[in-house]
């Protein structure tokens, strides 16, 4: 299964993701924010953009993360 290794926030709720098997690609996030645990980054850029990769998915601040099989 391929994972995150490394990801960029760029503009809106997009985000370029590099994948361990070196693909680079660009995704909008926006529909996967849904529901009260995303409520800060869904509407909050400067939140939005402290994302992170940590075990192969996109994880924020406050335990907030998008499940690695999505």
């Amino acid at each position: 299964m391929l994972e995150i290794t490394a990801a960029t926030p760029l503009q809106g709720r997009c985000v370029r993701l590099t994948l361990s098997d070196g693909t680079v690609i660009e995704r909008d996030v926006t529909d996967l924010l849904r529901g009260p645990v995303f409520e800060s980054i869904a509407w909050d850029e400067a939140a939005f953009r402290r994302l992170s990769v940590r075990y192969g998915t996109l994880v924020w601040p406050g335990d907030v993360d998008i499940a690695p099989e999505t």
